[in-house]
């Protein structure tokens, strides 16, 4: 009897930690251009070809959908949200949930008990909240966690089924998100292990399984609406030395801004833990496991974005290890993860999460709601100088009435567009010459650039005072100028 309302108290706190992390109507700006490319894709039933949302030359720039599936699908999202939080809420809870819920199955897979398998569920849960804010990665975390779940389903069984269910859910992964490579790699590490231990210790498994496994995929890969110029893409992106310098998600964990956050102190907890665990019985588990653990825990290493696939595909191996601890010891582990994970449910309530967003349904975005009622009653038409952070939303909410300067499409935008962006914005003449070349009578701006662009420049505000521009809308995030009547 105490045993079995023990498991309900664990079932009720993975469930409170949930809530706590992402019952919240947090959006960030990446969501807004999936979703304005998602109601195209809705109204056109085609893709667009070029960048669109812009008034500068940068609107012909060839736009490479990649992320289709996840517009449509965020769009849908949008529409049905509004402005209310709620919507955005009850959508970050049921990709927690859903993602909760494939590696609660993986570890119950890998030999987890019951109560373990939902404690270290919660425990990655939380770690890896920082990267769960409405994006197309978030659908390839499920992606990747339900691949891991049916993977080594069929290595057990080797049912031709399971290679029809990997196959499609491979397709759906690479017309989502360009982390689609993963899958390949996963199964080539494991191909590869199979060859070591064939060499090593004469072992008679079959490989044409997972060969012709590994074919199935390559092949789903190459059914989106690019054809092979997906991997190009996905090679150009994780290559380009420019966007490890200006997308922190393409720094290393230890050289970014994230080193400064408390889930920096999460990875390095887990990294350490992981590798003693690891290395203490490294000749227990299989070579499969040693090269999984090397391989993602190096690609952690390289880019924040793969932190959470390092979470994803190392939490089995270690649940695996302790599943042969004793009883005892294994139940020890357990209660410690349920008293952390007590204090964390507590600290979250109080300050708020890992993003330092509290629970609750206000809309909460870079453009917020405030400003975006007033730009609606302005009615305005014509371009936009805005910050990077918000023309995401000001493309959701008001094109083709505006059009903007640049949005959060880095990889589309290139190098040499957004240093020309970033000199326009820091040099007063400059500046000043490309908002009256371009019959600008608009700005909106986070209150961080405003600070930068204006407040810190008296000779700017001074000459932009001169010309006839006023600070016509302040909210607590944004400000928006204007130049005479709109």
């Amino acid at each position: 009897m105490h045993s079995r309302w023990l498991t309900y108290l664990l079932i009720i706190l993975s469930a409170a930690t949930l809530f706590a992390l992402h019952f919240n109507g947090f959006s960030s700006n990446d969501f807004w251009i999936q979703a304005a490319v998602g109601n195209y894709i809705w109204q056109n039933f085609a893709l667009p070809e070029t960048a669109l949302y812009p008034f500068t030359v940068a609107r012909d720039y060839p736009f490479l959908v990649h992320e289709w599936f996840a517009s449509v699908i965020i769009s849908l999202i949008a529409k049905w949200s509004g402005d209310s939080g709620i919507g955005y809420a009850l959508a970050k809870l049921g990709i927690a949930s859903a993602l909760f819920s494939f590696v609660f199955l993986l570890l119950r897979l890998r030999g987890g008990n019951l109560r373990l398998a939902l404690m270290l569920s919660s425990v990655i849960s939380v770690f890896l909240s920082f990267r769960l804010t409405l994006r197309a990665e978030n659908l390839a975390f499920i992606y990747f966690a339900a691949f891991l779940y049916l993977f080594h389903k069929f290595i057990v069984s080797q049912n031709i089924w399971k290679i029809a269910s990997l196959f499609l859910l491979t397709l759906l992964w690479v017309n989502t998100h360009g982390s689609f490579v993963v899958a390949l790699v996963y199964v080539a590490i494991y191909l590869f292990s199979m060859l070591l231990d064939k060499f090593r210790f004469g072992t008679r498994n079959s490989i044409k399984p997972i060969v012709f496994l590994f074919l199935a995929l390559l092949i789903a890969c190459f059914i989106n609406p690019y054809g092979n110029e997906i991997f190009q893409s996905a090679a150009h992106i994780s290559s380009s030395a420019y966007m490890k310098t200006f997308i922190a998600e393409w720094q290393p964990p230890f050289s970014s801004a994230f080193s400064k956050t408390p889930s920096f102190y999460f990875y390095v907890c887990y990294l350490v833990i992981s590798l003693l665990l690891i290395l203490k019985n490294f000749r227990k588990i299989s070579n499969f496991d040693r090269l999984v653990y090397l391989s993602f825990a190096v690609l952690s290493l390289l880019a924040l974005r793969h932190v959470v696939y390092f979470y994803l595909a190392t939490i089995p191996i270690i649940i695996a290890i302790i599943a042969n601890y004793t009883p005892v010891a294994a139940k020890k582990v357990t209660v410690a993860i349920a008293v952390l994970l007590i204090f964390n449910f507590a600290f979250v309530v109080i300050a708020g999460n890992y993003i330092q967003v509290k629970i609750g349904t206000n809309f909460e975005a870079p453009l917020n709601l405030a400003t975006i009622q007033w730009l609606r009653t302005q009615n305005y038409t014509g371009p936009v100088f805005n910050s990077y952070m918000l023309g995401d939303q000001l493309v959701y909410n008001f094109f083709p009435n505006m059009r903007i300067v640049i949005d959060s499409r880095t990889d589309l935008y290139g190098e040499d567009y957004i240093k020309r962006y970033q000199q326009t914005i820091y040099q007063d003449d400059e500046f000043l010459q490309f908002l009256a070349g371009n019959q600008i009578k608009m700005i909106v701006v986070t209150n961080e650039d405003f600070s930068n662009y204006f407040q810190r420049s008296p000779k700017r505000l001074e000459l932009m005072q001169s010309a006839g521009w006023k600070i016509g809308f302040r909210s607590e995030d944004n400000f928006v100028l204007t130049l005479g009547v709109l």
